[in-house]
C-alpha cells in the first residue's frame, strides 16, 4: 500500500482525501499525539494556500470586483502570504484547543491529540481546494470552495463521533459547535481586517 504506518509521509492528510470515510476513520491512529500531528502534518499542509496564493497573485493579480487585476509589490505580497500562513497554523491549533475545551460537555476524549487529528483530517479538502488560489478571482474561488467546504464538513461530522469516542448524537452537537466557532472567527477576522485596513495597517491596493 502507498500510505502505511511504515511510510514517512503523512497518513492523515492523504487518507482523509483519497480514501472512503469509513477507511479513513478505521485507519486513524488514536495514539498520534498533538505534537506529532503538528510536526508530521500541520506545518506543511498549511503551506499550500499561501504558496498557491503567492504564485497566483504574482502571475495574474487579484480580481476582487475591479475591472483590472490588482497587483501588489512583491514585498507586500510576501507579508500577506506570511500572515496567511501564521493565521492558518494558529487557527488550526486554536480550533483543536476549542474542541478539547468542549470535550467534557459532549463526553469526548480529553486527549488533545485526537482533537488535532479531527481538525487536520476534516480540513484536508480545504487545503487541497486552495489550489484555486492559483487564479485568485473571487467568483472562481467561491465556486471551488463551496463543494470543498461541504466535503470538509461531511468529514468533520463523520470523524467527531468515531475519533473523539462519543455517541453520534453528541458527536453531531460537538461538530456543529466547531462549525459555529469557525463561522464566528471568520466574521470577527473580517471585521478586524476591515478595521486595520481603515487605519492604514494593510497592503496598499490603490482603492
Amino acid at each position: 500500500m502507498l500510505f502505511t504506518e511504515k511510510n514517512n509521509v503523512s497518513l492523515l492528510f492523504f487518507n482523509a482525501l483519497f480514501k472512503r470515510p469509513s477507511v479513513f476513520l478505521s485507519q486513524y491512529d488514536p495514539k498520534a499525539s498533538f505534537v506529532a500531528i503538528i510536526a508530521r502534518e500541520l506545518w506543511w499542509i498549511t503551506l499550500f494556500p499561501p504558496i498557491f496564493l503567492f504564485i497566483g497573485s504574482l502571475s495574474f493579480g487579484w480580481y476582487i470586483g475591479a475591472e483590472h487585476p490588482i497587483h501588489l509589490p512583491v514585498v507586500q505580497l510576501i507579508l500577506v502570504c506570511l500572515a496567511y500562513y501564521i493565521l492558518l497554523f494558529a487557527g488550526m491549533i486554536g480550533l483543536a484547543a476549542a474542541s478539547r475545551w468542549m470535550a467534557p460537555t459532549y463526553s469526548c476524549t480529553l486527549d488533545l491529540g485526537p482533537h488535532m487529528g479531527v481538525i487536520v483530517g476534516s480540513a484536508s479538502p480545504l487545503f487541497l481546494g486552495s489550489i484555486a488560489h492559483l487564479f485568485p478571482h473571487v467568483i472562481f474561488n467561491t465556486l471551488v470552495f463551496i463543494p470543498v467546504l461541504l466535503w470538509s464538513m461531511f468529514l468533520l461530522y463523520r470523524a467527531v463521533p468515531v475519533i473523539l469516542q462519543t455517541d453520534p448524537q453528541r458527536g453531531i452537537l460537538h461538530a456543529s459547535s466547531l462549525v459555529g466557532v469557525v463561522l464566528v472567527s471568520a466574521v470577527s477576522l473580517l471585521g478586524l481586517s476591515v478595521g486595520l485596513w481603515t487605519l492604514g495597517l494593510g497592503p496598499n491596493i490603490g482603492v
